[in-house]
């Protein structure tokens, strides 16, 4: 192969990776952006148990999931030690989407994978590819659709 051809592959390699990585950023972000704005907000804490209940019972979760609403621009969810889960929602975060997203989070387990691997930079590195390609699309699918992968 000729060494222009080389440099052309290349320039067409790195140009169709940035823009499947900004399309990929995009999906990511924008889209749940923009559902979150478009669901109902949840405005008190009882609301908030409601929500994640309901959400739980459809998906048929018997895990122990502590919901906790703030203030601030919070939305993620955590295994504890003895086993529950808390799910912390507040500002921008607290609305109906953002629930669907992170009780399906505790549902497919990505909260327990993420806990295991604390120390090891291997192993923390395989864990964040995992959330990025793996764990963080299902979640905003399902927030978005209500398709289980």
């Amino acid at each position: 192969m000729a060494m222009g051809n080389l440099r052309d592959l290349a320039a067409n390699v790195v140009f169709f990776s940035l823009i499947g990585g900004i399309t990929y950023s995009l999906f990511l972000a924008a889209v749940p952006w923009i559902i979150s704005k478009r669901t109902r907000k949840i405005t008190s804490q009882k609301q908030l148990e409601e929500a994640v209940l309901k959400e739980s019972e459809k998906l048929g979760l018997t895990k122990k999931i502590n919901p906790r609403l703030v203030v601030k621009d919070r939305g993620y969810s955590e295994q504890q030690e003895n086993g529950s889960y808390t799910l912390v929602l507040g500002g921008n975060f607290a609305n109906v989407y953002d629930v669907k997203h992170e009780v399906y989070h505790i549902h497919k387990g990505h909260c327990d994978f993420v806990r295991k691997y604390k120390s090891r930079l291997w192993e923390k590195t395989k864990s964040l590819l995992r959330y990025v390609f793996r764990d963080e699309p299902q979640a905003v699918i399902y927030g978005c659709t209500g398709i289980k992968l």
